[in-house]
């Protein structure tokens, strides 16, 4: 009885100390899970749809790691994106060229970004307030320049939807 109750003494240590080796631990068993489900999971499609899915996701976390490490938060970053995607799709069916609407579509983010860190550096106001406020208000900017619609990607020009395809990307 001893040596397992000296087994569960290490695992809880080493629980306390790393406790991201689970994650990893359960990530690894999910995929020889998914592996032997089907003979495509570790298959160049797969990967490289995985990576195309989660793209998006990761750049947010980039930026959102930098504000989590100063002491900071903002629960508005969702909002912020899509109010971008918008602005620059919606420029996209105006037919501006793709890189200028795509430039647009950054400015956006970089404007509405300044909104909320010129409301909470001088205005002093708490984060998570600013941002759960501009959260809800970005959202309502965005239906209203999207005219309530999903934007169908038959109106995206050839060259940015070649970007998500599976052929190599073109130089727009």
């Amino acid at each position: 009885m001893t040596n397992r109750a000296g087994c569960s003494g290490r695992w809880r240590a080493l629980a306390t100390r790393h406790p991201e080796l689970f994650s990893l631990v359960g990530l690894v068993v999910l995929c020889v899970a998914m592996a032997l489900v089907t003979d495509r999971f570790f298959s160049w499609e797969n990967f490289s749809n995985i990576g195309r899915q989660v793209s998006i996701n990761a750049i947010i976390a980039v930026g959102m790691t930098i504000v989590i490490i100063t002491g900071g938060i903002d629960l508005s970053v969702g909002a912020v994106m899509t109010l971008s995607m918008t602005v620059a799709a919606g420029a996209m069916l105006s037919s501006f060229p793709v890189v200028i609407s795509i430039a647009l579509g950054i400015g956006t983010g970089l404007l509405f970004g300044a909104i909320n860190g010129a409301l909470v550096a001088y205005a002093r106001l708490p984060a998570i307030i600013v941002t759960l406020g501009t959260l809800y208000l970005y959202r309502g900017l965005t239906f209203i320049a999207s005219g309530a619609k999903q934007i169908d990607r038959q109106y995206i020009p050839g060259p940015l939807k070649a970007m998500s395809a599976n052929s190599p990307p073109l130089i727009c």
